[in-house]
């Protein structure tokens, strides 16, 4: 839903579905899920200027997925196109305001 919200500008409801999500996903332990919405958010952030805020959730992407690599059967995660991207620009991303 979020995503499509994106997707036509909505960028406002986009963040507050992305919040509930984050927020469920972290009760429930599904870290896939919250990899994704932090994803989606830091790029919310960085359109709208908010770096720092856009820094934090990449960080919080990279922490994610080098934890799921860590998992029992997911060293390959990182073959998964979705995830590659997201571990990429979450690399960048966390980097982009340091120095």
């Amino acid at each position: 839903m979020a995503e499509a919200m994106i997707k036509v500008k909505d960028n406002t409801h986009a963040r507050q579905e992305l919040e509930r999500s984050l927020l469920q996903a972290n009760k429930l332990g599904l870290k896939p899920l919250s990899a994704q919405a932090h994803y989606l958010l830091a790029g919310i952030f960085q359109a709208s200027g908010d770096q720092v805020e856009a820094q934090q959730h990449y960080q919080e992407v990279h922490q994610l997925i080098d934890t799921m690599k860590n998992d029992p059967g997911a060293d390959k995660i990182l073959q998964r196109s979705d995830f590659k991207t997201m571990y990429t620009e979450a690399t960048r991303g966390s980097q982009s305001t340091k120095g």
